[in-house]
């Protein structure tokens, strides 16, 4: 199974943002994990996006 950058950012962002928030309770950890999780998403919306213009 072939996982897409974006998908792996959206992974790692959210092991972070639950590791960060309730494991350790450290800002810097779940802001990190905040900004990890909103670039995969745009880049998976975005990724998507261009998918279904292709098969138009």
């Amino acid at each position: 199974m072939n996982k897409s950058t974006f998908e792996i950012f959206m992974v790692l962002g959210v092991i972070w943002l639950i590791v960060g928030l309730i494991i350790y309770k450290n800002m810097s950890l779940w802001s990190i994990g905040a900004i990890f999780f909103i670039v995969g998403l745009i880049g998976w919306i975005i990724k998507k996006k261009k998918e279904s213009d292709h098969e138009k």
